[in-house]
């Protein structure tokens, strides 16, 4: 089963750094991979699914407003998962990611149904991309 450091770092009543294990870590493991690594440091920025680095360009998801491009960040979200799966992790249930936009707000809405391929368990979440949360 997943297990891994609580983000943001904590320490348990014991003076242990706290941990997640199973469903909470690969939840907190597809989030982290869902980003697009905001940060300060130049070297550490998104090149690209291509380059086996997490997350998704915010520039696809906001420089048009056309079908073309969700799809293009369901495509994305999809390689990531064959990663999840390949790995034994998780799969992406059949159907998903389902796409909306949300034009007022600039957000690009992804619901994301997959099956925890250690628990069997199926769980969802709906992730949002927007324009306001980029450096």
């Amino acid at each position: 089963m997943a297990k891994g450091l609580k983000l943001p770092i904590q320490v348990t009543p014991q003076g242990r750094t706290a941990l997640l294990e199973g469903d909470e870590q690969l939840r907190k493991i597809i989030a982290l991979n869902l980003s697009w690594l905001e940060n300060g440091n130049p070297f550490q920025q998104w090149r690209g699914v291509t380059h086996n680095e997490p997350g998704i360009d915010p520039a696809i998801v906001f420089s048009v407003n056309s079908t073309f491009l969700s799809n293009k960040v369901a495509r994305n979200i999809k390689s990531l998962f064959h990663r999840f799966q390949a790995a034994g992790r998780a799969s992406l249930v059949e159907g998903y990611p389902k796409m909306t936009r949300d034009s007022a707000n600039q957000e690009l809405i992804a619901d994301i149904k997959y099956i925890n391929l250690e628990t069997d368990k199926v769980d969802e979440f709906s992730h949002r991309f927007t324009l306001r949360s980029q450096p």
